[in-house]
């Protein structure tokens, strides 16, 4: 949601963002990167070792499909119809909200 905003000047309510949980929950500075936010509050998301481990290959593997340093990552969501692994990819990120939300 902070890019929303800083990029397109979107202002958005009543939504869940894992970085910016852990940057509320955390007392952080900076708004951190989605792996090791995920890592930190996956014990209050009651997230297992092994789903924890399941979401990391599935985003490694998202972003091998890419080509070197992630060029055209805001393209693929623009493509219809989507790449299914990127489906499997996003669902990946929408897994740890629920959660989060209680």
């Amino acid at each position: 949601c902070l890019a929303l905003f800083h990029q397109h000047n979107v202002t958005v309510k009543n939504i869940f963002d894992l970085q910016v949980f852990h940057f509320l929950k955390f007392k952080r500075k900076t708004v951190t990167g989605f792996e090791r936010c995920l890592i930190e509050a996956a014990p209050l998301l009651n997230i297992t070792a092994s789903h924890l481990k399941s979401i990391k290959k599935i985003k490694k593997k998202g972003l091998s499909l890419l080509s070197p340093g992630c060029e055209g990552f805001d393209e693929i969501w623009k493509v219809r119809p989507i790449n299914e692994y990127f489906v499997v990819y996003a669902a990946a990120d929408v897994m740890t909200l629920l959660p989060m939300k209680d």
